[in-house]
């Protein structure tokens, strides 16, 4: 069990002294969980969260707010693991900075990447209570750590995420949204984190049950008339698609806002082309009357 007061202190001295080293002039300051927000992983983690699964480590300020939550709830069997193949390109800072506050032996850190670790540990049957993800933000590698996790935090678990601003991660987000019923858990402070409660029991998809996700798909649902103005876009911003219950912003959607460029195809997604702002929205494929009743004719490719 780490030590209240220990930990305390070096939350303390992480911010206001910032780490030993870094990588680069200012590079804590641009990728490190900021105060008020680990702080906000703290109360959500105080929800009978035991153990805690972690991908990303970094400068070791999110770990330092996890040790708080299960210290201050003095949890016996507290159990937190860590994925980050990057140590050494820090430095080890993080690992050091875990040190000095007492938490050798609290935690296991697994030094490869999380595609890789993760369903190890799915195989090796572990479970967790929650997880802190801010790790890759290229969207295959955020979508594959969110399926694993699925599979390793309890039902009714918590998952909490760092940058969902990112397009890349919110896009992965939505599909888990749309298609496993998770469920976004309403946070009272200002934060740029943002939390999801598993479903209990786990959704479970019908082999053919399958919702679009993505701005794209959004847009698709949207409506149905031709030039219909899709409410997920705002005119006049460069491809600012809002995702259910946060904005994202498509970068090089347009140059500038004065000479809007046509947004990508596979932007919008498949089904769609546009402009920035107002969406070009095909009209449905009306059924053919010869096609069975509950069942679509074959729309041509």
């Amino acid at each position: 069990m780490p030590s209240r007061s220990s930990v305390r202190r070096a939350r303390r001295r992480l911010a206001e002294l910032g780490p030993p080293r870094e990588r680069s002039a200012g590079d804590y300051a641009n990728i490190a969980l900021p105060s008020a927000d680990a702080d906000v992983l703290v109360g959500l983690l105080s929800q009978n969260a035991r153990s805690v699964i972690e991908v990303g480590l970094a400068y070791g300020s999110s770990v330092l707010a996890i040790a708080k939550s299960l210290a201050a709830h003095e949890v016996v069997d507290a159990r937190h693991v860590i994925i980050d193949p990057h140590q050494a390109l820090f430095d080890h800072v993080g690992v050091e900075v875990l040190a000095e506050a007492g938490l050798d032996g609290f935690y296991q850190l697994m030094e490869e990447e999380s595609q890789v670790a993760l369903p190890r540990l799915v195989a090796r049957c572990n479970s967790f209570h929650a997880a802190f993800v801010d790790g890759s933000h290229k969207f295959h590698n955020v979508f594959v750590d969110l399926y694993y996790l699925q599979r390793l935090v309890v039902a009714g678990g918590l998952i909490v995420l760092d940058d969902c601003n990112w397009a890349s991660v919110a896009t992965a987000i939505d599909y888990f949204v749309q298609n496993m019923q998770w469920h976004h858990e309403p946070l009272k402070a200002r934060t740029r984190l943002t939390a999801f409660r598993l479903p209990d029991p786990p959704a479970d998809p019908r082999f053919r049950e399958f919702r679009p996700f993505g701005a794209g798909a959004r847009c698709w649902r949207a409506g149905a008339r031709e030039s219909a103005p899709c409410r997920h876009w705002s005119p006049g911003t460069c491809g600012l698609a809002e995702l259910g219950f946060f904005s994202v912003g498509w970068g090089g959607a347009c140059e500038n806002r004065t000479s809007p460029r046509s947004v990508p195809r596979s932007t919008l997604g498949h089904r769609s082309a546009g402009v920035v702002g107002r969406l070009r929205i095909e009209p449905a494929k009306r059924r053919s009357s010869n096609a069975p009743p509950g069942r679509r004719a074959a729309e041509p490719r």
